[in-house]
């Protein structure tokens, strides 16, 4: 008997440099730096898997567990968004990682067990933005085989998973961002 794997879709979209860099009035080239940093970017990455998802973003940000969630019949599902950088993705709380925090297999285990799922925001490739929602229970099943530790994994390592655990397509979407508008002129 052949198991069959689940089907995930993969929206990918492509933010316009140009209309970020004017409305946050500053160079293309320090708006790409910034966006390709997922400490500035986890809070966008929050908005886009919300959008996307059709997800509710939490009512509190600090909010233990999860950034996102969502009402499926009367259950809630928790739902986290973790950013994929050029470097990695890590999927413990946040509380576990940075300069001078120990991030261990059980902590990763514990971050694990609070979330059904994960909305990995893939900014390795910025402005081309990817949004992968896996669950928490294969990532467990990777720990468990010692291929995911606490220092997560690179985009070429998270998309051998994601390959090899589910069926995948991908869709292109557009969001457009305002242009800016020129309230009062100074003077």
């Amino acid at each position: 008997m052949v198991a069959c794997k689940p089907h995930i879709v993969i929206f990918e979209f492509e933010l316009d440099i140009k209309k970020v860099a004017d409305a946050l009035f500053v160079p293309e080239s320090l708006a790409l730096e910034s966006l390709g940093d997922g400490r500035v970017t986890s809070r966008w990455g929050e908005h886009w898997g919300a959008e996307l998802g059709r997800l509710d973003k939490a009512q509190n940000t600090n909010q233990e567990g999860f950034d996102l969630s969502t009402q499926v019949s009367s259950a809630q599902i928790a739902v986290s968004s973790k950013c994929l950088s050029k470097s990695r993705v890590k999927f413990q709380e946040s509380k576990f990682q940075g300069t001078g925090r120990k991030g261990s297999v059980a902590s990763l285990l514990v971050s694990l067990d609070k979330v059904e799922l994960f909305h990995v925001i893939d900014i390795s490739q910025m402005p081309r933005v990817r949004i992968v929602t896996v669950h928490s229970r294969y990532l467990r099943a990777e720990v468990n085989a010692g291929r995911l530790k606490p220092y997560g994994w690179s985009p070429k390592r998270f998309y051998a998973f994601v390959d090899s655990t589910y069926d995948t397509e991908i869709k292109q979407v557009r969001l457009d961002l305002p242009r800016p508008i020129v309230i009062a002129k100074a003077s």
